[in-house]
């Protein structure tokens, strides 16, 4: 274990007060029929003997029954039945034996869950009955004293992507802090750990593709914009992913407003835009950021994208070497170079009578266009090798126009095994 993911110690042995909750479980005023307390005497053993999953796995079946599901007592020996199975690990951990993380983090959220349960059947009685509450103020000073260790069991599982489980410990952690156990008073935890896990919840949403659960804490995640600002990258392909285009173009709008230097929103909307083949909207975007950044070579390569398909060539054409004037080892510049001369060409129709002066006029404007999108083409092959499906067919053409009976092979070669 990492320094940073290790469990709270104090400087002496943790002890927690057993004869308190000795108390609490044997000496509680609401009394239980004879069948619960035939149904809890196994319990009471196994706890006695220490042996905690044992106790656990008879506690179960117990909190499913209609009979016993409203007693705070049976929470509590869950409760006693975490702690036995915490010192067990953290007696290891003291006294620098091998230990089980896992199990020791477990128990940590096992008294936490059970904790809670004992807490709302406690209210639940009082509400119900006028029974007298006994058992709160010990529940929160067992939380406040274990919340370190919920801490760092959700650094724990999240530094080592077992996402799944890191969820079951981020929501405890932030639900914790919110339940009513507290009384609208929560001391145990700041509010920077909450944001932060907040954030770490809706990433681990995200990467389990769990994608309904990443906006369960955006209204917490939306009190820190840091927080906010990273969170927005799962929000909007969360949104995406449930169908909701409306929500998805909004987040992405937020994030390109609130980080402009971050390529993931402009990139997302141009290409949002570009599939709903609304250039002019994508020109638009563009433009709109280059004004504020006319040095941006996402927004210029943007520009240059969305020319090309509003078939503007020659601005498409200034924009990229524009473009590499900036940066001239950008590889989609050359492209979308050779890409605009090809599509001129691609636009000259020669006429039928090849000894007229128009024939003669169009077929020079061929050659010099082919001759002026070579180069460019080339480039872009010596900076893209695998983009075959871009280059080869313009290339061909290029090679064709040109009469380069070699090369002219040499891409009717690659363009047959790209068929294959």
């Amino acid at each position: 274990m990492k320094s940073t993911d290790a469990p709270f110690l104090p400087k002496k042995k943790m002890r927690i007060d057993r004869t308190l909750l000795f108390l609490l479980l044997t000496g509680w005023g609401i009394s239980l029929g004879l069948s619960a307390q035939k149904a809890y005497k196994p319990v009471k053993t196994a706890l006695k003997e220490k042996k905690s999953a044992e106790a656990l796995k008879l506690i179960g079946p117990l909190t499913a029954d209609s009979a016993y599901k409203d007693d705070p007592k049976l929470y509590m020996m869950g409760v006693e039945a975490h702690l036995l199975a915490n010192d067990a690990e953290n007696e290891k951990i003291y006294l620098k034996q091998s230990y089980d993380t896992v199990r020791f983090f477990n128990s940590t959220l096992g008294i936490f869950q059970y904790v809670l349960r004992c807490d709302s059947a406690e209210q639940a009685a009082h509400r119900r009955e006028g029974a007298k509450v006994k058992l709160r103020k010990e529940n929160v000073r067992l939380l406040s004293r274990f919340y370190p260790n919920l801490y760092a069991a959700c650094r724990y599982f999240y530094a080592r992507q077992r996402y799944a489980e890191a969820t079951g410990f981020l929501k405890m952690f932030i639900d914790a802090a919110e339940a009513p156990i507290w009384e609208n008073d929560c001391r145990a935890v700041d509010s920077r750990k909450l944001t932060r896990n907040a954030y770490l919840y809706t990433k681990c949403s995200f990467l389990e593709k769990n994608y309904t659960e990443v906006f369960r804490y955006e209204n917490l995640v939306r009190t820190d914009r840091p927080s906010l600002q990273m969170a927005l990258e799962f929000y909007a392909p969360s949104a995406l992913a449930l169908g909701d285009t409306a929500r998805y173009v909004g987040y992405l709008h937020e994030g390109l407003r609130l980080t402009p230097e971050n390529p993931f929103y402009f990139t997302a909307l141009e290409d949002y835009a570009m599939q709903r083949t609304d250039y002019n909207a994508a020109l638009t975007l563009a433009d709109s950021m280059l004004a504020t950044d006319s040095t941006n070579l996402y927004y210029l390569e943007g520009r240059s994208l969305a020319l090309m398909n509003l078939k503007r060539y020659e601005e498409a054409i200034s924009t990229s070497l524009r473009c590499l004037s900036l940066n001239e080892a950008l590889p989609l510049p050359y492209f979308y170079i050779g890409a605009a001369y090809c599509n001129q060409a691609n636009d000259i129709t020669l006429p039928t009578n090849i000894s007229s002066k128009a024939y003669k006029d169009a077929a020079t404007r061929l050659r010099t266009l082919y001759t002026s999108a070579r180069p460019y083409l080339e480039r872009y092959r010596q900076l893209a090798p695998d983009d075959k499906h871009r280059w080869a067919p313009l290339l061909y053409r290029v090679y064709l126009g040109l009469n380069m009976g070699k090369q002219f092979d040499e891409m009717d070669k690659i363009l047959k095994e790209l068929q294959l």
